[in-house]
């Protein structure tokens, strides 16, 4: 039971916590054993993993079977369907992609074909409203339902780094005064300069603090291994880390290097740790902390449990790595979706000016102002930043990584603009 009640204290494992207090409540509250508290909340928890776990674990208590061997085979289970639902997560995102790709760009490039054409047969070019509707309208609603649905079926963690978007809300405001501004700029280049305005310093820290957690992740079992060496020579947790503070551990060297000072100057290892896990952005780190001081409290930190610990704290960090490494073509994909969306924009530019161009038939066509042709501009230029919003979100797990793919498909956007001007008389 005591067990039951460090886990309801636990805010960085919510689910958990909160299926362990209502386990208290049955037993503080309404008098019921351990035991019979623990079944009940078995039949009604809505996970079904944990429900299993509860049922198995009142089995053995109940049959005095093995419990530590029990609790071992269900972490490895445990690895094991967390395995499998990458795997699946990362075939049905790549699955979503290929559906968003067919959707924005195909029906995007067919659309812009009809409306040309209608421009064409008609003679009036109010048909290009229509473009802007999809463009401003369809392709952000379209983006934002693909978005849930991915979100929907990919892995998460109960934690969310949330600095990104805190830099987000600083930069939007400029980018607005920027675009309002009288500066004479084209639509398209104002748009593109605002929206990388907008993306710039949230891209940089997201960046960073990707490479951050992903380094502490990566070095993490190394740290944890190197500590049960230390038990194996009789050495306590406490030392054995303020032993490890002159080891390179690359990213988490200077937060080993602290943790060993506080503990050389007396500070107690739930204080040292709590500190460590409170700077930084990566839930698997946080974790690992809090379950190392739950070990060394409760366990009296035995080598088997950091050998625990470092084997799956490897295991996750290579699942996140296979799935990255599965969704990183769909992402190089989208890339090449933005291309395609602004080399139709182009396409239609040229079909539309290019009668005005030539002088043929330069009386029966309608005339095609810049203000246009820089609205459809501006058009391309915005659905690529869409795009790369949710290549971050398809590749990368987290909406704050597409910040960088979207900077990167505006850049693109104006690169081809002035390749595309090279070669095609563009009156903007």
């Amino acid at each position: 039971m005591a067990a039951i009640r460090r886990i309801s204290e636990m805010k960085l494992l919510p689910a958990s916590s909160k299926e362990a207090k209502r386990i208290i409540i049955q037993t503080d509250v309404f008098g019921q054993d351990p035991i019979s508290a623990m079944e009940d909340i078995s039949r009604t928890t809505p996970s079904r993993h944990f429900s299993e776990f509860l049922a198995g674990t009142t089995a053995i208590l109940k049959t005095g079977g093995d419990l530590e061997a029990y609790v071992s085979t269900k972490l490895r289970d445990v690895v094991t369907v967390k395995g499998q639902s990458i795997k699946r997560s990362s075939e049905i995102t790549g699955t979503l992609a290929e559906a968003y790709l067919t959707v924005t760009v195909i029906l995007g490039m067919v659309l812009y074909t009809l409306y040309m054409v209608q421009t064409l047969i008609s003679h009036d070019i109010s048909g290009l409203t229509n473009l802007y509707f999809f463009a401003f309208i369809i392709v952000p609603l379209i983006s934002a339902a693909f978005i849930w649905l991915i979100d929907a079926v990919q892995p998460k963690w109960p934690y969310v780094d949330y600095r990104p978007y805190k830099f987000f809300m600083f930069t939007v405001p400029a980018a607005l005064i920027f675009f309002f501004l009288p500066l004479g700029l084209h639509l398209y280049l104002k748009t593109s300069i605002s929206l990388i305005m907008a993306m710039s310093v949230p891209a940089v820290q997201s960046s960073r603090y990707s490479r951050e957690r992903r380094s502490l992740e990566r070095v993490l079992p190394e740290f944890i291994r190197d500590v049960a060496e230390g038990r194996k020579t009789g050495l306590s947790p406490e030392v054995a880390i303020e032993r490890l503070g002159g080891r390179h551990y690359g990213v988490l060297s200077s937060h080993v290097k602290k943790m060993g000072a506080q503990l050389s100057w007396g500070v107690s290892l739930s204080t040292v740790v709590s500190t460590f896990t409170a700077a930084v952005g990566s839930w698997i780190t946080k974790a690992i902390g809090v379950l190392l001081i739950e070990v060394v409290d409760v366990g009296g930190g035995t080598i088997r449990s950091f050998s625990d610990m470092a084997e799956f704290t490897r295991d996750i960090n290579e699942m996140e790595g296979e799935r990255r490494a599965a969704l990183r073509p769909f992402v190089y994909i989208t890339y090449v979706a933005g291309v395609m969306v602004i080399i139709t924009t182009f396409i239609l530019v040229y079909l539309l000016n290019a009668p005005a161009i030539s002088g043929i038939g330069a009386s029966s066509l309608p005339q095609v102002d810049p203000n246009t042709i820089d609205l459809l501009l501006t058009t391309a230029v915005f659905d690529s930043f869409i795009i790369g919003i949710v290549a971050g979100k398809m590749g990368e797990s987290g909406l704050s990584d597409g910040f960088k793919h979207s900077i990167f498909l505006v850049i693109a956007s104006l690169i081809a603009i002035a390749m595309a001007r090279l070669f095609i008389n563009i009156p903007v």
